[in-house]
């Protein structure tokens, strides 16, 4: 139980819980919204071969190994980077930005490019759960004179429910648990600013050889991961 004690009286542990949770929250929400609306932009195209053709370019991302996805990032995100030099002509920002010089920035720089990784996998589950909607429902909406918007958040939103807990979650899951974007990409720096849990584990047992405390560490996130599948599955009446 000393292991437990020094977890719950050092700083470390904490932090790296705050930017789990962070870098989980921020990248499941934004991965969510940036998948349903790729998906609903699929479904709506009407030519099947334009349909299969962005499809099959849409996994691309996938067939990037992470250690060749960050020095496409760390280029693109750059002191003389592709986006600092469109966010200065945009007039957004007057001096470069040092995007991984500074903990929020480089957060940041790695929930963008974890979104951009994920979109393929999980589209594909939104677009088969859209497929399954009846035109019906939209053409009644139409009847009735429902806009865009409240089509989407009282059709297929509430129809595809199910399957956005579902995807989620397993996300939540493999998130948690990666380390591999973050050390390709950020090192776990600057300032350990994005530091994962599991990232910290990994360093603790591998390189500190403290197998103890990484064994504490394990068993708390462990605990943390089946809180939260637990009430996201209850609430979500999956």
């Amino acid at each position: 139980f000393e292991n437990f004690e020094f977890l719950f009286s050092t700083a470390e542990a904490p932090r790296m819980i705050r930017n789990t949770v962070l870098y989980n929250v921020v990248f499941i929400v934004l991965n969510a919204v940036v998948q349903i609306a790729v998906a609903v932009l699929l479904t709506e195209l009407t030519s099947k071969a334009y349909r299969k053709i962005t499809q099959s370019l849409m996994f691309l991302p996938y067939f990037i190994s992470w250690v060749i996805a960050s020095n496409i990032f760390l280029t693109f995100l750059s002191g003389s980077g592709v986006v600092n030099d469109l966010l200065m002509k945009l007039g957004i920002i007057q001096t470069n930005m040092s995007w991984f010089s500074d903990s929020r920035l480089a957060m940041t720089g790695a929930i963008i490019a974890n979104v951009w990784r994920g979109i393929p996998f999980f589209t594909i589950s939104y677009m088969s759960a859209l497929s399954s909607i009846s035109d019906d429902l939209y053409e009644s909406a139409k009847i009735d004179g429902a806009s865009a918007p409240v089509t989407m958040f009282r059709i297929t939103i509430p129809m595809i429910k199910d399957t956005i807990i579902l995807t989620t979650l397993l996300r939540a899951i493999w998130t948690f648990n990666a380390v591999d974007l973050i050390i390709s990409l950020t090192d776990g720096g600057p300032n350990r600013g994005t530091t994962t849990l599991a990232l910290y584990i990994m360093r603790t047992f591998s390189n500190d050889f403290n197998y103890g405390y990484a064994s504490a560490l394990a068993a708390i996130s462990t605990l943390l991961m089946m809180i939260v599948a637990f009430f996201y599955i209850r609430f979500g009446k999956l």
